[in-house]
């Protein structure tokens, strides 16, 4: 049976949160960030596995707080990325489809999850994205917003469309080096705030709460 494999990027160091510890471990009502993250992946009916990726300082927190199974990251998110990958091609042959999701997006839910893959079953990559709703300029001009969009996680692919990702390349979003012909952009996340800044907790929080 062909697989739904889930991946949490928690590589990184939270050095734009200014704190020694990581944002993504920082907490929300008792509970670590990235333990929202998981807990979306293993509440949804569709993920057959799912694995963190971390940064080597934090594999035994991890393993031992959420009993999961953590591999090392890399200094920036494409090596991470790439680790992840020779991760399932070593250990889950049988995977056909690969979820990502940031570490520090407390909002995911497993009903998101959910409907990513089952657009799976019909595109080749599911990203989410969102609207730009300020104005957007570039130096001393403007652009037509429209034209636009951020792209966030989760970003979901048929595994095949990644066996060329390369851990040193300048791209920002991972799929930008994949070879899908058919990408879904999933814009119906309302509400998918990364953790970047201390600030951003007492958001988070007041949505977690909001929406429960």
């Amino acid at each position: 049976m062909k697989k739904n494999i889930g991946v949490v990027l928690s590589g990184g160091s939270g050095v734009r949160f200014g704190s020694s510890l990581p944002k993504q471990y920082q907490q929300i009502n008792q509970k670590d960030v990235i333990g929202y993250v998981i807990d979306a992946f293993r509440n949804s009916a569709s993920i057959d596995d799912v694995f963190v990726v971390a940064h080597h300082d934090y594999i035994n927190y991890v393993s031992d707080k959420f009993q999961i199974d953590v591999i090392e990251g890399g200094n920036n998110r494409n090596i991470t990325v790439y680790n992840a990958l020779q991760y399932i091609y070593r250990n889950f042959p049988d995977c056909e489809n690969v979820i990502f999701a940031d570490s520090a997006r407390p909002l995911l839910k497993a009903n998101v999850l959910d409907d990513i893959c089952e657009l799976l079953k019909v595109n080749d990559a599911v990203i989410t994205t969102s609207k730009i709703t300020d104005s957007l300029g570039y130096k001393n001009s403007f652009v037509k917003r429209d034209d636009y969009y951020l792209v966030q996680t989760p970003e979901a692919f048929r595994i095949d469309c990644l066996k060329g990702f390369a851990p040193d390349s300048d791209a920002t979003a991972i799929i930008q080096q994949s070879t899908c012909k058919s990408v879904y952009h999933y814009d119906k996340m309302l509400y998918n705030l990364k953790v970047t800044y201390p600030n951003d907790l007492i958001i988070a929080k007041a949505l977690l709460e909001g929406i429960e």
